[in-house]
């Protein structure tokens, strides 16, 4: 693996390149010290990313954060603007506003999703693509001509650049979302409703959903409009004032049988959840 330092891509004394590049041949898998947002122009190709095979065309923007294994692999040929970003160019104020350090990395995807590896790829639609080629035009302009306080405009382009993949980024993930609601639904009720009388655990639910336990916690709630602990408690309160107002079992024998083995730990959830003790709906 070859690693590229800043002074092999960029100098030194620089915070900011870009340039584009068309690529006909494969390039040897490398690593470097900077941060870079890809853009693909014209053409597809593969991107590999830490091992990982990304199919890639125009419009699809890559995000590599410092020492990311990365190569092209053209089908042909594939055209790709590059914005190369020193660390040092981020500044405190960047980062606090953006979150810059979570986009470059999209940590944001990996807390989300049943994935422990980032993932590199955004996808924007034909309207939101075109806008984002512009601003890679533009700042290619900026730095090729070098004009007076050229870096401060390339610093603002990176700003609305960034803006723009957050956007994205968040927008992926709502439409991710709704579908995997539609999908973790009907099974996860049917399977708590099912089995709320003894400990479920978030991370059982997850593994049966095959999405890591916070993406599930995530969708769980969006969906319901409360967390796990909360949906199951109120399933086995309900069941407990059920028996409390039908049968003549005691409320140590009902706490038990709606999953509770502390009885005051039953008592409490019920006097939270309902403003009542057991007793009141045995009278």
């Amino acid at each position: 693996m070859r690693s590229i330092k800043l002074d092999d891509a960029m100098d030194l004394s620089e915070n900011v390149r870009i340039y584009r590049h068309l690529h006909t041949e494969p390039e040897p898998p490398h690593t470097h010290e900077f941060f870079e947002i890809a853009y693909v122009y014209s053409g597809c190709g593969y991107q590999i990313v830490n091992g990982e095979s990304y199919f890639v065309k125009h419009g699809d923007l890559i995000v590599l954060d410092q020492k990311d294994e990365h190569a092209f692999r053209p089908d042909g040929s594939i055209g790709i603007f590059n914005c190369l970003i020193n660390p040092r160019f981020l500044s405190e104020d960047l980062i606090d506003s953006f979150n810059l350090i979570d986009i470059l990395s999209l940590t944001s995807f990996h807390k989300f999703q049943n994935i422990d590896k980032i993932q590199p790829l955004i996808k924007f639609s034909d309207t939101k693509y075109n806008q984002i080629e512009s601003i890679f035009e533009a700042m290619e302009l900026e730095f090729t001509n070098k004009e007076t306080g050229y870096i401060t405009i390339i610093r603002a382009y990176i700003e609305i650049l960034l803006t723009k993949i957050l956007r994205q980024i968040r927008e992926n993930d709502r439409i991710c979302l709704s579908e995997n609601i539609e999908k973790i639904t009907p099974e996860i009720l049917k399977y708590i409703e099912e089995n709320y009388n003894r400990k479920i655990s978030l991370k059982e639910l997850a593994q049966q959903s095959f999405y890591s336990p916070s993406y599930f916690s995530r969708v769980f709630k969006e969906c319901y409009g409360k967390n796990l602990t909360t949906f199951v408690n109120e399933l086995r309160i309900n069941e407990a004032i059920r028996l409390l107002s039908t049968t003549d079992l005691s409320v140590e024998a009902i706490a038990l049988q709606v999953g509770y083995v502390d009885k005051k730990n039953f008592y409490t959830i019920f006097k939270h959840l309902t403003g009542k003790t057991p007793g009141f709906y045995r009278s």
